[in-house]
């Protein structure tokens, strides 16, 4: 049996998400096709939930522009999503002459990318803003802003399924063909099923494996260099209170940004990413040589006085792009597949690439407006995303569940409605990602199997096949003490 859209989209990550908001905005029949079992569970939800402004990027450049377009309409954005943001500034720290060199390049540099309040600082000044800084010079760029990459992702995806596009997640594309309505995407369900879905446009938004995708094409211009980036988050208040993010001075040899320290919405501090390349893009691993490095990394802008008290780390992957030849390609690709009318490629969307996400949705309906494939505006009104998707703050709340974090029960069945409104596979970790139950100091400790109970009686599934993340992450595949049910 094959379904026919007008759009289709890879990927459930934010640009993913985003370029479905849009397109289902000017009345495109759209749906999303994801391989995992819910939205933000790739990168979205790997990284430190910064909105950049755009000065480590090239004047000129799509990341220049795209970062920039997004970080002024983020407030606004957020604002009409419902989600939560705040504008804390952030620092860019070095202790050398050579540092400050680099610091002045970067602030010319934003200049040149239009971003304003960009100021260098003293030590003096540094020392005002975060007494708890070691360095001598600083890049005070006062716009940047932080958020909750799960929460604003999410929002995405609902936001898109308001305006009228579905989600067929646990789905993976595994061959693209041409028909005459366009292309004929062939996915395979984690169950095992084959499906047919046939849509005149395309969107490739697949992260790390556009590159893949691509070449179902017939195209292998490009390569996608995985690097993986490690974290510690560390319990509340175990760090001294730091106010904003804090960066080293970036490395330009390797191409990141370096170990940063950046506080998060709810109080926690999240030090990293490392960078490691890998051959394997789901390679989601921590190692504990890495996890000592972040440490390192953290006391060399905090000094040794600071409690670091990590309560979990995790890794996320940057999809570097290169050439076919392993030359690094340091701007987006945002690309009409040239033997497909109505695919777009976007590849290498890696930071600041959430910031930008909803200016690349943009740019892909202004080019598939072009081609006469899309509406020119979105004049319709939709109504907000509570109207399907309350939150799940909003609930009844009944008994505490995750004491660390407040969630109660009421909270966690709103989630549960909201989850598979969506389409998505029920899973601890869309829960968590829903109501950060389970996100406290205890990490689970506590509160798991309370939520695992509840969840499996609301989802009617036995207590040994609940999985955290999908297949093959069950979380008791056994026998509970206490009568759990077998499957």
């Amino acid at each position: 049996m094959r379904q026919s859209f007008d759009a289709v989209i890879i990927g459930a990550g934010a640009v993913g998400c985003a370029a479905a908001r849009e397109l289902a905005g000017r009345g495109a029949r759209t749906a999303v096709i994801e391989k995992e079992a819910d939205a933000a569970f790739g990168n979205s939800g790997r990284n430190s939930g910064v909105v950049h402004m755009g000065f480590n990027n090239e004047p000129g450049s799509l990341k220049a522009a795209l970062c920039r377009e997004g970080s002024e309409g983020f407030e606004k954005l957020a604002e009409n999503l419902g989600i939560g943001y705040r504008k804390t500034g952030k620092l860019v720290v070095g202790s050398t002459e050579k540092d400050l060199d680099a610091l002045r390049r970067l602030k010319k540099q934003g200049e040149r990318n239009e971003i304003p309040d960009l100021q260098i600082l003293t030590e003096e000044e540094l020392q005002t803003l975060e007494p708890a800084i070691r360095g001598k010079y600083a890049l005070w760029s006062g716009q940047t802003a932080v958020f909750d990459p799960f929460e604003y992702t999410l929002a995405l995806a609902e936001d898109a399924a308001v305006r009228g596009a579905c989600f067929l997640f646990g789905h993976e594309v595994t061959a693209l063909s041409k028909d005459e309505e366009g292309t004929v995407i062939k996915t395979r369900s984690s169950g095992g099923e084959t499906f047919e879905i046939s849509a005149r446009i395309v969107i490739n938004a697949a992260g790390l494996f556009s590159a893949d995708i691509r070449r179902m094409t017939g195209d292998d211009t490009y390569r996608i260099r995985p690097c993986r980036g490690e974290y510690h988050l560390l319990e509340k208040g175990s760090f001294g209170g730091l106010s904003r993010p804090v960066y080293p001075v970036p490395d330009t040899e390797k191409g990141v940004l370096g170990i940063h320290l950046t506080p998060t919405l709810h109080g926690n501090l999240m030090i990293g990413p490392s960078a490691e390349f890998l051959e394997d893009p789901e390679d989601m691993a921590t190692e504990a040589p890495v996890m000592a490095e972040l440490l390192e990394g953290a006391r060399c802008l905090l000094g040794d006085h600071a409690a670091l008290i990590p309560i979990r780390s995790f890794s996320g992957i940057r999809p570097k792009l290169t050439d076919r030849d392993g030359y690094p390609l340091n701007d987006f690709v945002i690309e009409q597949d040239p033997g497909r009318p109505g695919m777009i490629h976007l590849m290498g969307i890696e930071s600041p690439g959430i910031t930008a996400s909803v200016p690349i949705a943009g740019l892909v309906a202004e080019m598939l407006r072009q081609e006469g494939l899309v509406d020119k505006n979105n004049n319709e009104e939709f109504p907000g995303r509570e109207s399907l998707f309350p939150p799940a703050s909003t609930a009844v709340r009944g008994k505490m569940i995750c004491r660390c974090e407040t969630v109660t029960e009421g909270e966690i069945l709103q989630a549960f409605e909201n989850l598979t409104r969506l389409g998505a596979v029920p899973t601890l970790k869309g829960i968590k990602n829903r109501t950060r139950a389970s996100m406290g100091s205890c990490q689970g400790g506590f509160c798991t199997l309370d939520m695992s109970r509840l969840f499996s009686e609301k989802a009617g599934i036995p207590t040994d096949r609940l999985t955290y993340d999908g297949p093959g992450s069950e979380l008791f595949p056994g026998i509970l003490k206490g009568g759990a049910d077998r499957g």
